[in-house]
């Protein structure tokens, strides 16, 4: 009786207690950036909650305080109040400094989801200017909905909105850097704009540092002298063509090189003027008197590193130290590394194995393997250690005493002698072409031997197999059949064991002949 009583009372103001009202978050077009998966776990909040929660942070977010506390709407102010827009840099809009490091999302992205939300838009908050009794401008950033994308005027920068509060709905065309969307970040939204007018104020002085410069008298300056110009010119005109051109004018060349140095001057003239007269130029109204926006000289040209040597000995001493110390002080040393390396290209030539051209008995493969072992062989042992002996004696026989005597007898003196460190340069080069040469044949052989490896053996019948694959049959066997009788079957012996393992292992066909 009791429930009946309160269900009567609460079904007067359209409820009931049998049923629960569900929250069901507002579905949007665009929504923030959430790294988080559609398929909720079990113990996660669902992405729709998050994406929620993340909504409310960004609209209680105030824009216009965070602009106002850094400076930003009163350069804006400031920037709207010039009178001749086309003489003042600091008039340009500030959409041409916009960094794209600091977009929430891309310009196209925007203006699409812009395009796919006619004719009900996109909310947003935009800057909204409002003019006081006393003419003064106040900028705020208002709730709005972005109706119209401009790319079909060829105004990728701009966007067109309507304002919440605004009774007449009338169609307000800003600039889209001027535009926080309700699904971006505002406080990235706000980064984004300081960085703008940071880099707009900072070009702008920079033009006009320069411009200043460009004003100064050069009239009182000296020129380049006959020395400095003579320099110029024979490094402009380092080539034959250049040289051998009678057509070739190099006055405005210079009349430029010249300019530009006078120019160089007066920057170092006004950069001094303002570190050593701060007081002075600050009583002056210029857009701009900071003097580090210029390059400082040891920018330009860096002072030069100090050589820490550990010596206290003079150069010439050490050098002739290190040429004495050196192999290469010679030619005679250099004549016989390059004959090394010579007859080292001249072994890379030589194959230790010796492919087969058609299909051949096991002992003929031996035999042609063994020939061409040989040859190689004797390659290196005569040929090649022939050839490297006689370069060293030949283009040191002439050295009778010194580092580099080889009719040196006294084992003491050979052992600190040049002589021997050059040997064991030799020897080393000649145990990393021995290496190189081995790992080359492996490589050699190992391609080789899958040339002739099929890839299917197919046996069918004593006198029929199928093989695909490989270049063709690597060895020829000869099998003996002996015909005997056990349980009325006829039984086939092999004699040729050998040969046959090794048809099996290059996974050839037997051509089959009586014996």
């Amino acid at each position: 009786k009791i429930m009946d009583e309160h269900k009567s009372r609460y079904s007067s103001f359209g409820t009931s207690l049998d049923s629960t009202i569900k929250h069901k978050p507002e579905q949007l077009l665009v929504e923030p950036k959430v790294f988080s998966s559609y398929i909720t776990r079990k113990g996660d909040i669902p992405r729709k909650i998050q994406v929620e929660r993340l909504l409310k942070k960004y609209s209680h977010f105030d824009i216009t305080e965070c602009l106002k506390s850094n400076g930003i709407t009163t350069h804006i102010v400031e920037c709207d109040k010039i009178v001749d827009k086309n003489r003042s840099i600091l008039s340009m809009p500030l959409h041409l400094f916009d960094r794209t490091d600091y977009h929430y999302r891309s310009a196209d992205d925007w203006h699409r989801s812009v395009q796919e939300s006619s004719p009900t838009g996109l909310p947003a908050r935009a800057m909204c200017s409002d003019i006081l009794k006393n003419n003064d401008i106040v900028l705020s950033w208002k709730h709005c909905t972005v109706v119209r994308s401009n790319l079909e005027d060829n105004k990728p920068h701009r966007l067109s909105v309507i304002f919440s509060h605004d009774s007449k709905r009338t169609v307000t065309e800003l600039d889209a850097i001027m535009v926080c969307f309700m699904a971006e970040d505002p406080e990235l939204y706000c980064r984004r704009l300081v960085e703008a007018v940071k880099s707009k104020q900072l070009i702008a002085a920079t033009v006009t540092m320069n411009l200043y410069v460009d004003c100064m008298p050069v009239d009182n300056l000296k020129p380049l002298d006959s020395e400095q110009v003579n320099r110029v010119l024979v490094h402009a005109i380092n080539t034959t063509k250049l040289r051998s051109n009678t057509m070739l004018d190099t006055s405005s060349l210079l009349q430029q090189y010249n300019l530009n140095h006078m120019r160089t001057l007066n920057q170092l003239i006004l950069v001094n003027l303002l570190h050593k007269q701060q007081k002075d130029v600050q009583m002056v109204k210029a857009v701009s008197v900071d003097h580090t926006l210029f390059q400082h000289a040891s920018t330009v040209f860096p002072p030069r590193k100090e050589i820490i040597v550990e010596t206290d000995g003079p150069l010439e001493e050490r050098s002739r130290s290190f040429k004495f110390g050196s192999l290469w002080n010679k030619i005679e040393s250099l004549h016989i590394m390059l004959q090394v390396q010579s007859d080292t290209m001249n072994l890379d030539k030589v194959s230790f194995f010796s492919p087969p051209e058609k299909t051949q008995r096991y002992e003929e493969f031996v035999m042609n393997q063994q020939a061409s072992n040989n040859s190689l062989v004797t390659a290196v042992k005569e040929t090649w250690l022939n050839a490297i002996t006689a370069a060293v004696r030949n283009n040191l026989k002439d050295v009778k005493k010194g580092w580099f005597n080889l009719e040196e007898s006294n084992l003491e003196v050979y052992t600190f002698s040049k002589l021997r460190k050059f040997m064991y340069r030799i020897n080393f080069a000649m145990e990393d072409s021995l290496r190189d040469l081995m790992y080359r044949m492996v490589g050699d052989y190992t391609k080789l031997m899958k040339q002739f490896c099929p890839e299917s053996v197919e046996v069918l019948s004593n006198d029929t197999v199928v093989v695909k694959g490989g270049k063709f049959p690597l060895f020829t066997v000869d099998l003996k059949f002996v015909n005997a009788v056990a349980g009325g079957q006829q039984s086939h012996t092999i004699n040729n064991h050998a040969a046959l393992n090794h048809a099996a292992a290059a996974g050839a066909p037997s051509s089959h002949t009586p014996a």
